[in-house]
């Protein structure tokens, strides 16, 4: 009688080993599967953190290396006037676009420097004005430099990126070479007239704030694009001059072209100034008429001291 239980118990103990082997075998199952499913779901989610991680910054906005400003020259340079360091101004003739922007608008302003300049003494003798490109004024107030020379490889073959101007052809020096491009002469005299138009090119890529500038763009809209303003007022004609070319003039705290210039501006008051390198600025604040108004500049050069500071 006591068999039959011992047999029954000896089952229940195989029954219950059988279920403890099937209960491991489906944990490992189930761990193998989902070990297995994280295997494959792992690159795709690594895929997308480095895609996440890897995410572009913000777009660089800016105007590339190479690129060409059209320029024109302000007053008259002469090698029997000019000396070496003096500072020769140009106006953007045509406006530089970045997505739509004018980051470069026409009648800013550009520079350069006189590197040498020497008059034509006896009959061997010839004139020769030489003068760097150096930079440009952009819309953001950024200074943009600026070479002579498209290749900036050939800027380092002439140690320098000038325009070297000899009596009787204006030579444009590139890779070492001397390229005959206008003539300008008059005995031993050199003379670049105003107006006087010129290609130069950014010097390395120039970052600039995107934002400044499209504030900047839309200031300038919104002035001279009328004769009247959007509610119908006609607007007012301010002609501002001053006693040097090419001063830098600001309507509201922002740029607008070179004087002289004439802008159209709603009547009312607004603020104006004018600026040029080596000046004092000259700034005023003024109630523009319907009629119009006329501004000339007084501008003073700044003391030795301050320039040798700045």
């Amino acid at each position: 009688m006591n068999v039959p239980r011992r047999n029954g118990d000896a089952a229940r103990r195989c029954w219950a080993a059988h279920l403890r082997a099937a209960g491991h075998g489906l944990l490992a199952s189930t761990l193998l599967l989902a070990t297995s499913q994280a295997v494959a779901q792992a690159p795709g989610q690594a895929a997308v953190e480095q895609k996440q991680s890897a995410s572009p910054p913000v777009a660089a906005f800016g105007v590339e290396d190479g690129t060409p400003i059209q320029l024109a020259l302000c007053g008259e340079v002469s090698s029997l006037h000019a000396h070496q360091g003096d500072v020769v101004d140009f106006q953007v003739t045509s406006a530089v676009t970045v997505q739509g922007i004018a980051v470069l608008p026409a009648h800013s302003h550009a520079w350069g420097t006189v590197s040498k300049a020497h008059a034509g003494r006896g009959m061997a003798s010839r004139g020769g004005l030489n003068i760097s490109i150096d930079g440009v004024r952009a819309a953001g107030g950024e200074e943009v430099p600026l070479r002579a020379v498209k290749d900036e490889r050939a800027t380092k073959d002439v140690s320098t990126g000038a325009l070297v101007v000899g009596s009787g052809a204006l030579l444009f020096v590139t890779a070492g070479l001397a390229l005959p491009f206008l003539l300008f002469s008059r005995g031993k005299e050199v003379k670049l007239t105003d107006g006087w138009e010129v290609t130069a090119f950014v010097n390395g890529r120039a970052m600039l704030d995107q934002e400044k500038s499209t504030r900047e763009a839309e200031a300038r809209a919104k002035l001279d694009s009328g004769a009247n303003t959007e509610s119908g007022q006609p607007r007012a004609k301010l002609r501002i001059e001053a006693n040097y070319p090419c001063a830098e003039i600001e309507i509201d705290g922002h740029f607008i072209a070179l004087t002289p210039y004439e802008v159209l501006v709603p009547p009312g008051e607004h603020s104006v100034a004018v600026r040029k390198r080596g000046f004092k600025p000259y700034e005023l604040h003024l109630d523009a008429p319907p009629g119009g108004l006329k501004v000339k500049a007084q501008l003073k050069p700044e003391e030795k001291s301050a320039r040798s500071g700045s």
